[in-house]
């Protein structure tokens, strides 16, 4: 794993970062925990999170990778959001240093809290993961971290008026360690750790020393399930075999990869199908959406609202799904384990899908006995089909007088093959 290569080339910071969208999946927290719907019993998710930022996509790939590899080891993982959300704002200050004419993080003042799967993927694949108690051991035992909101607004200081304001300052990777170091609190163990792992200049890797030392989960070794399309059959295999790559290397030989919501109705079926097919085989697809807070019933987006309510981008794990007309069956209710023969007859091409059942990152849902907590929700075609009035602007906020038809199913992230 060669980081000194990473951070001596401009790969990330300008050819990959400057190339896409100014904003990633920013993440809208629900707020107030809601009534929930029935347990999964599909995939071996572990419990559910609830986030403080605008860091969604880290606990959906958190999910996601906690999901594999205990389908692989049987381990339930706790990773830290937070360890990934610390590279994530370094990488950014990094290639804010950048002089290149065309860089979009030059006059960057506040951090991007929002990301991209590609992001997520470039983050596990250098830096690994680290569990939740090895990061910050305060919050070992936490469902939200409180220390991501005051780390943020400790380095959205530095970078408007403390030490990194000055671009030429963000260059000095030891200097960007010690605000970042600060801003999140870590102790000197931890500290420690991740010098061990990497270095105070990024020039070491995790895997040449080792785990006992830095307790960095690095991507080379990390096990996880990967399945054949064809075969279905499983294998364990290092982390780094699924990602995709997008700084000129290969990709992972289970490389997973983003695919677009389609606008036609009978590819939208087929589309449907794949992730279908992945729940089958027990890996769980990431999912991406536009969330209108005005379509939320409980644990449930059930359809489009009369008035659009505020707004945000979504990312979320799969962990179910309701269909209905599947041929000699009917109706297969999510939460409720189904045959082989009913999972084969419920890709069928007239079986109409009811709602998806996703992991969320909004903490425990229900409230009392008399409800299951659960933190996962239903989202009914009819919401994600739309269209919905979509009034979400290029800086995050919702605008209702400057809105447009969209369509809030945005894309999933499948495995290899499907």
């Amino acid at each position: 794993m060669d980081l000194a290569r990473l951070f001596r080339t401009r790969v990330l910071g300008a050819a990959i970062a400057l190339s896409l969208p100014a904003v990633g999946v920013g993440c809208s927290s629900a707020g107030e925990a809601q009534t929930s719907s029935d347990d999964v019993v599909s995939l071996p998710h572990t419990d559910v999170k609830n986030q403080a930022i605008g860091n969604c996509w880290l606990y959906a790939n958190a999910s996601w990778l906690e999901a594999l590899h205990k389908s692989a080891t049987n381990e339930a993982l706790d990773l830290s959001e937070s360890y990934w959300s610390y590279w994530h704002w370094f990488l950014q200050i990094l290639w804010s240093a950048d002089e290149s004419p065309d860089n979009r993080y030059a006059a960057l003042k506040e951090v991007e809290t929002g990301g991209f799967f590609w992001e997520a993927s470039h983050i596990m694949k250098y830096f690994g993961a680290m569990r939740e108690g090895d990061f910050i051991p305060e919050e070992a035992t936490s469902t939200t971290s409180r220390r991501q909101s005051s780390a943020l607004s400790a380095i959205n200081r530095s970078l408007r008026d403390g030490v990194l304001k000055d671009r030429a300052a963000r260059k000095d990777l030891d200097l960007l360690r010690k605000e970042m170091d600060a801003a999140w609190q870590l102790s000197p163990e931890t500290i420690a750790r991740l010098d061990e792992a990497f270095g105070r200049n990024l020039d070491k890797s995790p895997d040449a020393s080792s785990y006992e030392s830095h307790r960095v989960l690095s991507s080379t070794k990390l096990a996880v399930t990967a399945v054949d399309a064809t075969t279905h059959a499983r294998e364990a295999v290092a982390l780094i075999d699924i990602l995709p790559s997008y700084d000129g290397q290969p990709d992972g030989r289970h490389a997973w990869q983003e695919a677009y919501y389609p606008a036609d109705p009978l590819e939208r079926r087929a589309f449907l199908k794949r992730a279908q097919r992945a729940l089958h085989d027990g890996v769980p697809p990431l999912l991406t959406f536009t969330v209108d807070f005005a379509a939320m019933r409980g644990s449930t987006f059930a359809d489009v609202p009369a008035s659009p309510g505020r707004q945000g981008g979504h990312m979320v794990a799969m962990s179910d799904y309701e269909i209905d007309g599947v041929p000699g069956f009917g109706l297969l209710k999510a939460g409720v384990d189904a045959s082989p023969e009913q999972l084969e007859a419920a890709l069928a091409d007239d079986a109409k899908m009811v709602f998806l059942r996703v992991k969320n990152s909004w903490g425990p849902t229900g409230a009392g006995s008399e409800f299951t907590v659960s933190g996962h929700y239903d989202l009914y075609m009819k919401y994600l089909d739309g269209p919905i009035k979509n009034c979400l602007q290029s800086d995050g906020t919702t605008n209702r007088d400057n809105c447009r038809e969209e369509t809030p199913f945005t894309s999933l992230v499948l495995p290899a093959g499907y």
